[in-house]
Protein backbone atom coordinates (compact mmCIF):
# COMPACT_ATOMS: atom_id res chain seq x y z
CA UNK A 1 0.00 0.00 0.00
CA UNK A 2 3.06 2.10 0.20
CA UNK A 3 2.48 5.23 -1.94
CA UNK A 4 4.45 8.70 -2.69
CA UNK A 5 1.08 10.77 -1.65
CA UNK A 6 1.42 13.91 -0.01
CA UNK A 7 0.55 16.59 1.74
CA UNK A 8 3.18 19.80 2.79
CA UNK A 9 6.28 20.54 4.45
CA UNK A 10 7.32 23.93 5.38
CA UNK A 11 9.78 25.84 7.77
CA UNK A 12 8.05 28.86 9.01
CA UNK A 13 9.08 29.90 13.02
CA UNK A 14 7.13 31.92 14.99
CA UNK A 15 7.61 32.76 18.56
CA UNK A 16 4.87 35.61 19.01
CA UNK A 17 3.19 35.96 21.71
CA UNK A 18 -0.48 34.78 21.72
CA UNK A 19 -3.45 35.32 23.87
CA UNK A 20 -5.28 32.12 25.10
CA UNK A 21 -6.68 30.38 21.88
CA UNK A 22 -4.65 32.01 19.52
CA UNK A 23 -1.98 29.91 17.31
CA UNK A 24 1.34 30.19 15.32
CA UNK A 25 2.24 27.46 11.98
CA UNK A 26 5.51 25.81 12.92
CA UNK A 27 6.24 23.49 10.57
CA UNK A 28 4.45 20.49 8.53
CA UNK A 29 6.26 17.28 8.47
CA UNK A 30 4.63 13.60 6.49
CA UNK A 31 1.40 15.37 5.48
CA UNK A 32 0.97 17.17 8.79
CA UNK A 33 0.70 20.76 9.68
CA UNK A 34 2.08 21.86 13.45
CA UNK A 35 1.04 24.49 15.27
CA UNK A 36 1.28 25.86 18.86
CA UNK A 37 -1.83 27.54 20.27
CA UNK A 38 -1.78 29.56 23.34
CA UNK A 39 -3.41 27.09 26.41
CA UNK A 40 -5.41 28.36 29.28
CA UNK A 41 -4.94 26.61 32.61
CA UNK A 42 -2.59 24.07 33.78
CA UNK A 43 -0.40 22.39 30.98
CA UNK A 44 -2.29 18.71 31.91
CA UNK A 45 -2.85 16.17 28.57
CA UNK A 46 -6.45 16.81 28.89
CA UNK A 47 -5.98 20.23 28.82
CA UNK A 48 -3.30 20.08 25.59
CA UNK A 49 -6.09 17.70 23.54
CA UNK A 50 -9.04 20.68 24.70
CA UNK A 51 -6.60 23.35 23.51
CA UNK A 52 -6.20 21.42 20.13
CA UNK A 53 -9.48 20.36 19.40
CA UNK A 54 -11.06 24.01 20.58
CA UNK A 55 -8.74 25.12 17.46
CA UNK A 56 -9.85 22.62 14.96
CA UNK A 57 -7.37 20.34 15.48
CA UNK A 58 -5.81 17.18 17.02
CA UNK A 59 -3.62 16.28 19.69
CA UNK A 60 -0.49 14.76 18.11
CA UNK A 61 1.07 11.24 19.83
CA UNK A 62 4.69 12.04 20.44
CA UNK A 63 6.08 8.24 19.24
CA UNK A 64 4.51 5.31 17.34
CA UNK A 65 1.30 4.45 19.25
CA UNK A 66 3.04 0.92 20.58
CA UNK A 67 5.51 2.93 22.43
CA UNK A 68 4.46 2.36 26.33
CA UNK A 69 4.53 6.13 26.87
CA UNK A 70 1.94 7.27 24.62
CA UNK A 71 -1.25 8.17 25.66
CA UNK A 72 -4.12 6.33 24.04
CA UNK A 73 -5.61 9.82 23.62
CA UNK A 74 -3.90 11.23 20.65
CA UNK A 75 -3.63 10.93 17.14
CA UNK A 76 -0.83 8.69 15.24
CA UNK A 77 1.00 11.84 12.80
CA UNK A 78 3.85 9.76 12.26
CA UNK A 79 5.92 11.17 14.76
CA UNK A 80 8.57 9.08 15.91
CA UNK A 81 10.90 11.70 18.74
CA UNK A 82 14.24 10.60 19.59
CA UNK A 83 12.55 6.73 19.99
CA UNK A 84 10.01 5.32 22.38
CA UNK A 85 10.07 8.06 25.57
CA UNK A 86 13.02 9.59 24.32
CA UNK A 87 12.79 13.49 23.41
CA UNK A 88 9.35 13.72 22.58
CA UNK A 89 8.93 16.82 19.60
CA UNK A 90 12.38 15.79 18.48
CA UNK A 91 11.09 15.62 14.88
CA UNK A 92 10.12 19.35 14.83
CA UNK A 93 12.93 20.67 16.88
CA UNK A 94 15.80 19.16 14.44
CA UNK A 95 13.18 20.31 11.54
CA UNK A 96 13.07 24.19 12.32
CA UNK A 97 16.84 24.61 14.86
CA UNK A 98 18.75 21.06 13.96
CA UNK A 99 19.14 20.31 17.86
CA UNK A 100 16.81 18.94 20.18
CA UNK A 101 13.88 19.88 21.63
CA UNK A 102 15.15 21.53 24.81
CA UNK A 103 17.41 23.53 23.03
CA UNK A 104 15.88 24.78 19.79
CA UNK A 105 14.46 28.24 20.91
CA UNK A 106 11.48 27.92 18.02
CA UNK A 107 9.56 25.42 20.22
CA UNK A 108 10.29 28.16 23.39
CA UNK A 109 7.14 26.77 25.67
CA UNK A 110 5.63 23.93 23.88
CA UNK A 111 4.24 21.51 25.58
CA UNK A 112 3.09 17.55 24.30
CA UNK A 113 1.38 14.72 25.88
CA UNK A 114 4.26 12.04 27.11
CA UNK A 115 3.20 9.36 30.18
CA UNK A 116 5.62 10.20 32.68
CA UNK A 117 5.79 9.53 36.48
CA UNK A 118 4.16 12.95 36.97
CA UNK A 119 1.44 12.86 34.46
CA UNK A 120 0.61 12.49 30.88
CA UNK A 121 2.49 16.12 29.44
CA UNK A 122 6.06 17.20 29.15
CA UNK A 123 7.04 20.35 27.73
CA UNK A 124 10.54 22.93 26.79
CA UNK A 125 11.58 26.44 27.71
CA UNK A 126 15.39 26.37 25.24
CA UNK A 127 15.24 30.14 25.48
CA UNK A 128 14.66 30.64 29.79
CA UNK A 129 15.61 27.10 31.02
CA UNK A 130 18.07 25.37 27.86
CA UNK A 131 18.57 21.55 28.32
CA UNK A 132 15.80 20.69 31.05
CA UNK A 133 12.44 18.87 30.14
CA UNK A 134 9.40 20.03 32.13
CA UNK A 135 6.32 18.52 33.45
CA UNK A 136 3.31 20.12 32.85
CA UNK A 137 1.53 19.83 35.98
CA UNK A 138 4.24 22.43 36.99
CA UNK A 139 3.70 24.67 34.05
CA UNK A 140 0.17 27.25 32.95
CA UNK A 141 -0.63 29.07 29.98
CA UNK A 142 1.99 27.45 28.00
CA UNK A 143 1.61 26.86 24.10
CA UNK A 144 -0.09 23.01 22.72
CA UNK A 145 1.42 20.97 20.38
CA UNK A 146 -1.49 20.66 17.61
CA UNK A 147 -1.68 19.53 14.25
CA UNK A 148 -3.58 18.52 11.23
CA UNK A 149 -3.83 17.02 8.19
CA UNK A 150 -2.67 18.81 5.62
CA UNK A 151 -4.99 18.94 2.10
CA UNK A 152 -6.41 15.49 3.03
CA UNK A 153 -8.48 16.57 -0.65
CA UNK A 154 -5.42 15.66 -3.07
CA UNK A 155 -2.03 13.92 -3.19
CA UNK A 156 1.45 14.78 -5.29
CA UNK A 157 3.49 12.98 -7.25
CA UNK A 158 6.68 14.25 -8.63
CA UNK A 159 8.33 13.08 -12.17
CA UNK A 160 11.38 11.33 -12.84
CA UNK A 161 12.55 13.15 -15.95
CA UNK A 162 12.18 16.70 -17.94
CA UNK A 163 9.44 17.64 -20.15
CA UNK A 164 8.29 20.87 -21.67
CA UNK A 165 5.33 22.12 -19.88
CA UNK A 166 2.88 21.18 -22.09
CA UNK A 167 3.68 17.81 -21.94
CA UNK A 168 4.19 17.67 -18.47
CA UNK A 169 0.72 18.47 -18.72
CA UNK A 170 -0.38 15.65 -21.34
CA UNK A 171 1.69 13.08 -18.80
CA UNK A 172 0.02 14.00 -15.38
CA UNK A 173 -3.58 13.88 -17.38
CA UNK A 174 -2.66 10.57 -18.24
CA UNK A 175 -1.66 9.64 -15.07
CA UNK A 176 -5.52 10.59 -13.83
CA UNK A 177 -4.62 14.26 -11.97
CA UNK A 178 -3.35 17.09 -13.20
CA UNK A 179 -0.19 19.80 -12.97
CA UNK A 180 -0.01 20.73 -9.44
CA UNK A 181 -1.47 24.57 -8.79
CA UNK A 182 0.54 24.91 -5.94
CA UNK A 183 -1.83 27.82 -4.27
CA UNK A 184 -0.50 27.90 -1.06
CA UNK A 185 2.51 28.61 0.76
CA UNK A 186 2.14 25.69 2.54
CA UNK A 187 2.31 23.26 -0.38
CA UNK A 188 4.78 24.79 -2.00
CA UNK A 189 7.23 24.44 0.96
CA UNK A 190 6.13 20.60 1.36
CA UNK A 191 6.95 19.83 -2.58
CA UNK A 192 10.04 21.80 -1.56
CA UNK A 193 10.99 19.12 1.39
CA UNK A 194 9.85 16.47 -0.92
CA UNK A 195 11.92 17.65 -4.20
CA UNK A 196 15.20 17.93 -1.61
CA UNK A 197 14.63 14.59 -0.52
CA UNK A 198 13.80 12.86 -4.13
CA UNK A 199 15.58 14.36 -7.61
CA UNK A 200 16.20 17.88 -6.11
CA UNK A 201 16.08 19.32 -9.11
CA UNK A 202 13.77 21.95 -10.60
CA UNK A 203 9.92 21.35 -11.37
CA UNK A 204 7.21 23.20 -13.66
CA UNK A 205 4.11 23.31 -11.64
CA UNK A 206 0.53 24.35 -13.08
CA UNK A 207 0.93 28.29 -13.26
CA UNK A 208 1.49 30.02 -16.20
CA UNK A 209 0.49 33.40 -18.26
CA UNK A 210 -0.51 34.16 -21.57
CA UNK A 211 -1.35 37.78 -24.12
CA UNK A 212 -3.67 39.09 -21.44
CA UNK A 213 -1.28 39.62 -19.53
CA UNK A 214 -0.08 42.03 -20.97
CA UNK A 215 -0.57 45.67 -19.73
CA UNK A 216 0.01 49.55 -21.35
CA UNK A 217 2.32 51.99 -18.92
CA UNK A 218 -1.16 53.02 -17.90
CA UNK A 219 -2.15 50.14 -16.53
CA UNK A 220 -4.80 49.22 -19.07
CA UNK A 221 -5.14 45.68 -21.02
CA UNK A 222 -4.74 45.46 -24.57
CA UNK A 223 -7.06 44.81 -27.54
CA UNK A 224 -7.55 41.23 -28.10
CA UNK A 225 -7.79 42.58 -32.00
CA UNK A 226 -3.94 43.41 -32.26
CA UNK A 227 -2.36 40.69 -34.09
CA UNK A 228 1.16 38.84 -33.01
CA UNK A 229 3.18 37.32 -34.80
CA UNK A 230 3.19 33.42 -35.17
CA UNK A 231 4.03 31.80 -32.27
CA UNK A 232 4.30 34.41 -30.42
CA UNK A 233 3.97 35.53 -27.09
CA UNK A 234 6.29 32.87 -26.10
CA UNK A 235 4.74 32.04 -22.94
CA UNK A 236 6.43 31.75 -19.38
CA UNK A 237 5.40 28.87 -17.36
CA UNK A 238 6.41 28.81 -13.48
CA UNK A 239 8.22 26.45 -11.51
CA UNK A 240 9.90 25.81 -8.50
CA UNK A 241 13.71 26.77 -9.04
CA UNK A 242 16.67 24.73 -7.11
CA UNK A 243 18.67 27.94 -7.56
CA UNK A 244 16.33 30.13 -5.75
CA UNK A 245 15.81 27.23 -2.81
CA UNK A 246 12.96 26.06 -4.75
CA UNK A 247 10.81 29.89 -5.13
CA UNK A 248 9.05 30.50 -7.91
CA UNK A 249 10.43 31.48 -10.91
CA UNK A 250 9.38 31.45 -14.19
CA UNK A 251 11.19 30.57 -18.23
CA UNK A 252 9.81 29.82 -21.36
CA UNK A 253 7.21 26.68 -21.51
CA UNK A 254 9.42 24.43 -24.45
CA UNK A 255 12.14 24.56 -21.69
CA UNK A 256 12.46 21.03 -20.09
CA UNK A 257 11.60 20.41 -16.29
CA UNK A 258 10.72 17.79 -13.75
CA UNK A 259 7.53 18.24 -12.92
CA UNK A 260 4.95 17.63 -9.96
CA UNK A 261 1.34 16.09 -10.72
CA UNK A 262 -1.80 16.31 -8.42
CA UNK A 263 -4.62 14.42 -8.22
CA UNK A 264 -7.99 14.33 -5.94
CA UNK A 265 -8.07 12.13 -3.06
CA UNK A 266 -11.73 9.67 -3.63
CA UNK A 267 -12.85 6.58 -2.04
CA UNK A 268 -10.79 2.92 -2.92
CA UNK A 269 -13.78 0.75 -5.22
CA UNK A 270 -13.04 -1.52 -3.51
CA UNK A 271 -11.68 -1.00 0.31
CA UNK A 272 -8.36 -3.56 0.48
CA UNK A 273 -8.02 -2.16 4.41
CA UNK A 274 -8.28 -4.37 7.51
CA UNK A 275 -10.34 -4.35 10.85
CA UNK A 276 -12.34 -1.53 10.08
CA UNK A 277 -9.72 0.61 8.19
CA UNK A 278 -10.90 2.80 5.49
CA UNK A 279 -9.53 3.12 2.12
CA UNK A 280 -8.33 6.16 -0.36
CA UNK A 281 -6.87 6.17 -3.54
CA UNK A 282 -5.67 9.02 -5.86
CA UNK A 283 -4.60 9.06 -9.45
CA UNK A 284 -6.71 6.54 -10.81
CA UNK A 285 -5.76 4.14 -7.75
CA UNK A 286 -2.41 3.72 -8.45
CA UNK A 287 -1.63 4.98 -5.37
CA UNK A 288 -3.94 3.57 -1.95
CA UNK A 289 -3.96 4.86 2.03
CA UNK A 290 -5.46 2.99 4.94
CA UNK A 291 -6.55 5.09 7.66
CA UNK A 292 -6.57 2.53 10.50
CA UNK A 293 -9.74 1.98 13.52
CA UNK A 294 -7.66 2.46 16.30
CA UNK A 295 -5.23 -0.42 18.17
CA UNK A 296 -4.63 -1.63 14.37
CA UNK A 297 -1.61 -0.35 12.53
CA UNK A 298 0.17 -0.92 9.01
CA UNK A 299 -0.55 -0.60 5.36
CA UNK A 300 -3.82 -2.90 5.64
CA UNK A 301 -4.30 -1.88 8.85
CA UNK A 302 -3.60 -5.57 9.55
CA UNK A 303 -1.33 -4.90 12.82
CA UNK A 304 -2.91 -4.99 15.79
CA UNK A 305 -0.85 -3.43 18.88
CA UNK A 306 -1.26 -3.41 22.67
CA UNK A 307 1.76 -1.96 23.22
CA UNK A 308 2.84 -5.79 23.72
CA UNK A 309 5.88 -5.14 22.08
CA UNK A 310 6.93 -1.63 22.80
CA UNK A 311 10.04 -0.46 21.23
CA UNK A 312 13.44 0.11 23.20
CA UNK A 313 13.08 2.63 26.21
CA UNK A 314 16.21 4.90 26.41
CA UNK A 315 16.44 7.44 30.09
CA UNK A 316 15.44 10.98 29.61
CA UNK A 317 16.02 14.04 32.39
CA UNK A 318 12.45 13.50 32.58
CA UNK A 319 12.41 9.57 33.59
CA UNK A 320 12.86 10.10 37.62
CA UNK A 321 11.56 12.21 40.30
CA UNK A 322 13.53 14.90 42.40
CA UNK A 323 16.68 15.18 39.78
CA UNK A 324 17.40 11.59 40.70
CA UNK A 325 19.55 9.49 38.04
CA UNK A 326 18.14 7.11 35.58
CA UNK A 327 19.68 3.60 34.31
CA UNK A 328 18.42 1.64 31.40
CA UNK A 329 17.67 -2.21 32.67
CA UNK A 330 17.39 -4.05 29.63
CA UNK A 331 15.28 -1.98 26.81
CA UNK A 332 12.53 -2.00 28.34
CA UNK A 333 12.59 -0.55 31.97
CA UNK A 334 14.64 1.38 34.09
CA UNK A 335 15.66 2.33 37.78
CA UNK A 336 15.98 5.12 39.54
CA UNK A 337 18.62 6.39 42.04
CA UNK A 338 19.75 9.58 44.46
CA UNK A 339 23.08 11.12 43.29
CA UNK A 340 25.33 9.88 45.98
Amino acid sequence: MAGHGAFLLATLISVLSLAAGEEAYLTSLQGWAYYEVRASGTMTSSNIKGTCEAAGYVMPCPHEPTCQFTPSTCTNTGLQGGGCGSAPMDDISQFLCGDNPTRCPAIEGLFTCLKTYRGEAIGVQPITRPGSWLHGTDYSNQYALCAKVLNSAKCFQLSVEPKPHLASEGECTTRGGALAGVKTVAEQEFLTGEIRLGTDVSHWIGLKNGPEQFLYTDLSTMSSQLRWMPGKPENLCALLDKNGNYDLNADFCTEQYNYVCESDVVTCKQNVCLNGGNCTSCFNESYAYCECAPGFVGDRCDISYGRADPGPYRCESFSCPFGWSCQDVGQLSFTCGAHA
